[in-house]
């Protein structure tokens, strides 16, 4: 149970995962296996298959569904595009903080705990993102390191974050797809977001 302003709304999951995800079936099984058994249990997983031609996207959401009651399936019966289905997953979205995570990521057990904290400990943050390796063609390829704008005024935020986005565009999208506080982020996914 998660003290003070960490708490859900009543019949309300504490995070929201949206999964946007389209025909790797395999890197779907890797990640929702990873989220399943995050050390923070209060969430919901919502799995978006983009109409994938691959018929193992829906079987291997649906066999985690049967499973995990907090895993929700939907099956678009039409492409919506990579925005229109990260838009989806958000607009279902019923936790007080919301993440996206992708059928080609991976997370270690605690990794919604460890951002979580980073809310408790300093009230005024909307955003939590973690450093992350990258892999290309399963091979490393580099780490992002971890860095902090609390206590700066919003224009200062927005002026580091976009200026390191510049010089690590990984690194935006990464922390673009750190956790949130659902009510604080945009209501609307551009294309701009998706296209770190």
């Amino acid at each position: 149970v998660m003290a003070g302003n960490m708490m859900a709304s009543s019949g309300s999951p504490l995070v929201s995962i949206g999964i946007p995800c389209f025909e790797k079936s395999e890197g779907l099984e890797r990640l929702l296996t990873s989220m399943t058994a995050q050390t923070i249990q209060d969430i919901e997983v919502l799995v978006s298959d983009n109409c994938s031609p691959n018929p193992n996207v829906e079987r291997v959401a649906r066999r985690y569904a049967a499973h995990d009651s907090r895993v929700k399936v939907f099956r678009q019966p039409t492409n919506l595009g990579i925005i229109g289905n990260h838009q989806f997953v958000k607009d279902q979205a019923r936790g007080k903080y919301f993440m996206w995570a992708h059928d080609d990521d991976e997370f270690p057990t605690n990794y919604i705990e460890a951002c979580l904290n980073q809310f408790r400990d300093a009230p005024d943050v909307v955003l939590v993102g973690s450093n992350c390796d990258r892999y290309f063609d399963g091979k490393y390829f580099r780490t992002y390191s971890n860095y902090s704008n609390v206590g700066l005024g919003a224009h200062e935020r927005l002026r580091l974050l976009m200026s390191d986005a510049f010089v690590n565009p990984w690194r935006f999208e990464h922390y673009w797809h750190g956790r949130f506080l659902l009510n604080a982020g945009p209501r609307f996914v551009c294309k701009e977001l998706l296209a770190a």
